[in-house]
């Protein structure tokens, strides 16, 4: 079978939400939460937002043309699942820069790009999509939320929480050791209840007459991710 030799440089809405296995609201939710940066095709006349040593903003003329890819930074929340995007970059990590760019409206019109402008005609670099997916613990937007988690075969054909949630009820008076210190303690150890559940699924899979395993690392880092507590 012959390999495919195109190496993408960026992938579509769409084509992100497959390779990532997710849902349109979780791309959107990554985006809010500025896991994730998207670029887009600027063809218009953008001014320099030069920034001082003090983090103050100037704006600096005359406006020039930009035809190429630009990051959109600078996230602003509209609404549900709806935002606009300040300013335009030419790198993905815009604030370590002295500058950034924004388009110039006129009057009261609001010429930002939003959500929906990502949607259709949007792209996500492979150095964006690299940094959400190397994503790690938790990031604040006004409280903590969950970085992006792929949806793998044993966590689409089986709920694991709820098969956690059996497991540890069924733990007790089973012999199994509590821990006694740390945010656990009082609670069974998530590295126990993990293997349990890896061992359920993968036995489950055996009688179905599947060869596929599941070890009981990925299980606790799909739960830590989850927010199990």
């Amino acid at each position: 079978m012959a390999t495919n030799p195109i190496v993408r440089t960026s992938l579509t809405f769409t084509e992100l939400m497959a390779h990532l296995q997710c849902s349109e609201n979780d791309l959107r939710d990554a985006i809010l939460s500025q896991q994730l940066v998207p670029s887009i095709f600027v063809k218009v006349p953008l001014w320099e937002m030069a920034i001082n040593d003090s983090g103050k903003r100037s704006r600096l003329t005359p406006a020039t043309r930009r035809d190429r890819w630009m990051y959109l930074v600078d996230v602003v929340e509209l609404g549900s699942n709806d935002c606009a995007f300040n300013y335009y970059s030419d790198t993905l990590d815009a604030w370590k820069t002295t500058s950034v760019f924004k388009a110039d409206g006129t009057g009261y019109i609001d010429i930002r790009k939003r959500m929906a402008d990502v949607e259709r005609e949007g792209r996500f670099s492979v150095e964006a999509i690299a940094k959400c997916e190397a994503f790690s613990g938790t990031q604040s937007r006004g409280s903590q939320v969950p970085a992006i988690v792929k949806a793998q075969w044993w966590n689409s054909k089986y709920d694991v929480w709820a098969i956690a949630k059996e497991i540890e009820k069924a733990g007790i008076g089973q012999g199994w050791g509590i821990n006694q210190s740390g945010p656990r303690a009082q609670q069974y150890p998530i590295s126990r209840i993990s293997q349990a559940v890896a061992k359920k699924i993968t036995d489950a899979e055996t009688a179905a007459g599947q060869p596929r395993r599941i070890g009981g690392k990925t299980i606790s880092t799909y739960l830590k991710s989850k927010g199990w507590k």
